[in-house]
């Protein structure tokens, strides 16, 4: 017969336990690893280098509880950071969910991708390229696929703008221009609120001025001519960024096969 060490089993349970909650916290609080599934971050971003992304830089997002299992809302708070988000940053959060969809790019299993703060809140988004147009571009240009939708601006991706970066605590008439360009946004921080002619119906209420609840960005891809970003599907909203981008810790070649697949000279590389 033989007999089992129960008190062995136990200490080796317990140690089990304490790494995967190790393993859950560094997720939540200090950093995750994302993979690059698209081409719009190239040079500094390849498909198939894992990234890893900071949660420490801008602090932590928790999920409020309460608000989830009461009304089955997704919304977070974020904890204290080294840093703001700023200028230049890369970033990477989660598609917005009117956008988590493209005919162009697909975000990963995750449903994040990642750019770079173009514009930060309380800024004015205006692009003046003045580069040649690439060959590849002839399915960026059509004026009423670039937000806000709007065919009578004429811009494209190239001359793209004035358009105002939403900030919390700024105010806008709602006029019929507004009522374009910010829809969404006021029925995201307004759920269950209509936008109907100039006003903004919510709570019962017919408001003709908006004051901003939250923080929202502009963000491009680098691969200025190939990137879906904040010119096709609007601003993002602070609470979807996840974390600052920080450095590759490897990467896989997609259109390799064996040992070729592997790229070394990407392998625990810093980018900025």
């Amino acid at each position: 017969m033989i007999k089992s060490n129960d008190k062995s089993f136990k200490g080796w349970w317990w140690i089990f336990v304490a790494i995967v909650l190790l393993a859950v916290a560094l997720r939540i609080f200090v950093v995750s690893l994302y993979q690059i599934s698209s081409v719009s971050m190239e040079p500094v971003l390849l498909p198939g280098d894992v990234i890893i992304v900071s949660k420490t830089s801008y602090g932590p997002r928790l999920l409020k509880l309460s608000s989830y299992l009461k009304n089955k809302n997704v919304e977070y708070c974020r904890l204290k950071g080294r840093s703001r988000i700023e200028e230049g940053d890369i970033v990477v959060f989660n598609m917005p969910l009117h956008n988590i969809s493209s005919e162009f790019e697909s975000p990963n299993a995750a449903g994040c991708v990642a750019k770079r703060i173009f514009c930060l809140p309380g800024d004015t988004v205006l692009i003046e390229n003045n580069m040649g147009r690439n060959d590849g571009i002839t399915r960026f240009q059509i004026e009423n696929q670039l937000f806000p939708y709007d065919s009578s601006l004429h811009w494209t991706i190239e001359k793209y703008g004035p358009l105002y970066v939403p900030a919390k605590g700024d105010s806008i008439e709602l006029t019929e221009k507004n009522k374009c360009r910010y829809a969404e946004i006021l029925l995201l921080e307004n759920p269950g609120g209509q936008v109907m002619d100039n006003a903004l119906t919510a709570n019962g209420k017919n408001l003709t001025t908006y004051v901003f609840k939250k923080n929202y960005y502009f963000v491009l891809g680098d691969n200025f001519y190939n990137s879906f970003d904040s010119r096709f599907w609007g601003f993002v909203p602070e609470a979807n960024i996840i974390g600052e981008v920080k450095g590759i810790l490897f990467s896989i070649n997609p259109d390799k096969a064996g040992f070729r697949k592997f790229r070394f000279n990407r392998c625990f590389k810093t980018v900025f």
